[in-house]
């Protein structure tokens, strides 16, 4: 049972500086793909914008299941008193085996990753393998922070990873350089100062007792956490990798300016974001000590507030989107109306809508309901892209906002039967990192 004190706490500990280091990363991200557009033009920018939707698939795509389980099953060895070093070395063995598989497929896929998708320029790939490296060790280094309850430290990976990107993209714009292989470069690199940080310092891995660590501590649910984790990353970033391969030789800039409107569309999403970070984690509370009410009410803030933020937002696309498109990236970036800003806006709120009630079954110990809906939403991604509009940009929007409606729906349907059921009336400490962990904390 949770003492009454924790049950008075409003939020868990942790979440404000949580809230504090996603806001600087958002900003950072803002800023290095400003200065990084700014400088390069638009058809020497798509590359690097493919780039960075497939490194925010395939990093966190892959490592944030690694860092989910080990922050769980680190809390578990520290609530019991017993040390967890074993379970630290083998999280990073499976780790460097999961980065060995990620480069050896990136290895085997190269002629169609480098020319298909950057543009011919080799520079770009080596960047995607060591940038995913990067991500590899930022989540063994994020898991144990999380579970030893150091969310100053998890703070800081943030803050670190994203000075890391916009310093030196001061400093190209600056210097005016225009060789997209430099931009990718401080991609590749951003997360290992990130993970340098925040991980400085002594690791305090518990009493030297420790019990025998069997790989299934890890590896239980892996298969359904990489599955979703992977489809997820896909779907947030899929419209920037489908313009690049449906655009026609003629169309070669259009990945890049795809993401200046995309980015802008999120914009929002930032700031919801760090509601959320704040407010996931006491949903958990909730659920688990049985304040059925409490969830209900406070769930159903979260949905409202989002829909306030989708009317909201999709006005201010529709008025003003392509004009802080060209505010922020310059006016060669002008080119999506405000219909496909808006359009743009709509797709991304109903993606954090299913987020967001995805994060609730989580909170009610459902995880096995979270992962299919987002394979039900790539597949029709993929079919509405494919057969719907001529016009390029039009295309992947309606592939968009179709994938993301159709999870918001399916997550519903799973949602709201469990939540007149009964709640468990104890507080598993990993439920709170777990809500956290269910956070897209990464990517535009």
């Amino acid at each position: 049972m949770i003492a009454e004190s924790d049950r008075s706490s409003p939020l868990p500990p942790g979440t404000v500086p949580m809230g504090l280091g996603l806001a600087a990363s958002g900003i950072a991200s803002y800023a290095f793909l400003a200065l990084s557009a700014r400088a390069l033009g638009p058809d020497a920018f798509a590359p690097l914008s493919v780039l960075w939707a497939t490194l925010f698939v395939a990093g966190p795509g892959l490592f944030q299941p690694v860092e989910q389980e080990l922050s769980r099953s680190v809390a578990a060895r520290v609530a019991g008193g017993t040390g967890f070093a074993l379970l630290l070395r083998r999280s990073v063995v499976l780790t460097a085996g999961l980065y060995g598989v990620a480069v050896a497929v990136a290895a085997v896929a190269s002629p169609f990753i480098v020319e298909d998708l950057f543009g011919g320029q080799w520079s770009l790939w080596v960047a995607l393998v060591l940038g995913i490296g990067g991500y590899a060790v930022s989540h063994v280094v994020r898991g144990y922070l999380a579970a030893t309850q150091r969310f100053g430290r998890y703070a800081v990976w943030f803050v670190a990873d994203g000075a890391t990107k916009t310093l030196p993209g001061v400093v190209l714009a600056v210097l005016a350089v225009t060789t997209t292989g430099w931009y990718a470069a401080v991609l590749a690199i951003a997360a290992y100062v990130g993970a340098a940080a925040a991980g400085r310092g002594r690791w305090d891995t518990g009493p030297p007792v420790e019990p025998e660590s069997a790989w299934g501590e890890l590896t239980r649910s892996m298969g359904h956490l990489l599955v979703s984790s992977l489809a997820v990353a896909a779907l947030l970033n899929a419209g920037t990798v489908a313009v690049a391969l449906l655009a026609t030789p003629a169309e070669a800039d259009r990945a890049g300016i795809f993401l200046t409107g995309l980015v802008i569309a999120r914009m929002p999403l930032f700031f919801y974001q760090a509601i959320q970070a704040a407010l996931l984690p006491r949903l958990t509370a909730m659920a688990t000590q049985g304040r059925i009410h409490d969830f209900r009410r406070d769930l159903a803030r979260m949905m409202g507030l989002l829909g306030v933020l989708t009317v909201v937002t999709i006005i201010a696309a529709l008025v003003a989107g392509s004009w802080m498109v060209g505010l922020l990236f310059g006016s060669e970036y002008r080119v999506l109306t405000g219909a496909d800003m808006a359009l743009l806006a709509l797709a991304s709120m109903l993606a954090m809508g299913a987020l967001t009630l995805g994060q609730a079954l989580v909170a009610l110990h459902h995880q096995a309901r979270v992962w299919w809906p987002w394979i039900v939403g790539l597949v029709a991604f993929a079919a509405t892209a494919v057969n719907s509009s001529d016009d390029l940009f039009l295309r992947v929007e309606a592939a968009s906002v179709v994938s993301s409606g159709l999870v918001l729906v399916l997550m519903a349907a799973q949602t709201l039967p469990v939540l007149g059921r009964s709640f468990p009336d104890h507080l598993d400490r990993g439920d709170l990192i777990e809500a956290l962990h269910e956070i897209p904390l990464e990517g535009p």
